[in-house]
C-alpha cells in the first residue's frame, strides 16, 4: 500500500474537534494528512498554498459543517468550495462527510446541495461527532487502498531511444497492415533487465 496525500478541507469553525483528530488517524493508517493549520511561513499567498495542496493531493476529504466560510472577493466562493472545485477538476478520489444535528447557514446549505447533486456531485456519509467520523474515514481510506489506482503520467528524467524491432525503412518493403510495437522500459533503473528475469517475476 502506497501512502497517499490526503487533503482535509472544511471551515474550521464548528469542526474543530474533527479537524484536530483526523491527522493522527490518517497517519496511523499509513497516509499523509494535509490541512491549512499545518502550513508554515511560505512566500506564496495562503490561498495559493491551499489550492496547491489540493493540486498535490491524492485524496480529497471534505467535511460539511454548519458554516460556509467567508467568500473570496474575486471568485465569490469560500476557500473550501474553491478547494472542492480543484479536486473535482483533477478527478482524484473525493470523500464527503456531512455533520448531523447542526443547522447549516444559507450559503452552506446551497453548497451542500451542489456537493450532493446527483449529476455532478458525490454521495456522502454523515457523522455526529469526531468519535463517529474517525472509523468511517478509516473504512473509506481502506476501500481506496484496495482499488486499483488510475494510470498516472510521469515524465521521464531523460530522453529514451528504444531499439525498434522493425524500422520505418523495413516497413516500406514489407506488405503488412498497421503495426504496433510495445516497449516496456524500467523507470529509475539504468541497467537492462533480462528476459529470463522478467519471466521469473511474472
Amino acid at each position: 500500500m502506497a501512502a497517499r496525500k490526503v487533503f482535509i478541507s472544511s471551515v474550521r469553525r464548528g469542526l474543530e474537534e474533527e479537524r484536530d483528530s483526523l491527522p493522527a488517524l490518517i497517519k496511523a493508517v499509513g497516509h499523509l494528512p494535509r490541512r491549512f493549520e499545518d502550513f508554515t511561513a511560505q512566500p506564496q499567498p495562503s490561498r495559493d498554498a491551499c489550492l496547491a495542496g489540493v493540486e498535490d493531493a491524492e485524496v480529497y476529504l471534505l467535511l460539511l459543517g454548519p458554516y460556509y466560510g467567508e467568500p473570496i472577493f474575486d471568485s465569490g466562493l469560500s476557500p473550501t468550495e474553491e478547494e472542492w472545485t480543484v479536486a473535482k477538476r483533477r478527478g482524484i478520489p473525493i470523500l464527503v462527510f456531512r455533520k448531523l444535528n447542526v443547522d447549516l447557514d444559507d450559503a452552506q446549505m446551497a453548497f451542500a446541495k451542489r456537493v450532493e447533486d446527483y449529476v455532478t456531485g458525490r454521495f456522502r456519509d454523515t457523522f455526529s461527532s469526531a468519535a463517529d467520523l474517525l472509523p468511517k474515514v478509516v473504512e473509506k481510506l481502506r476501500e481506496l487502498d484496495q482499488e486499483t489506482g488510475p494510470l498516472v503520467w510521469v515524465p521521464l528524467e531523460r530522453a529514451v531511444s528504444p531499439e525498434w524491432i522493425i524500422t520505418e525503412e523495413q516497413l516500406r518493403y514489407v506488405r503488412v497492415g498497421p503495426t504496433v510495437e510495445l516497449h516496456v522500459l524500467p523507470l529509475g533503473v539504468t541497467s537492462r533487465v533480462s528476459g529470463h528475469r522478467v519471466g521469473a517475476r511474472a
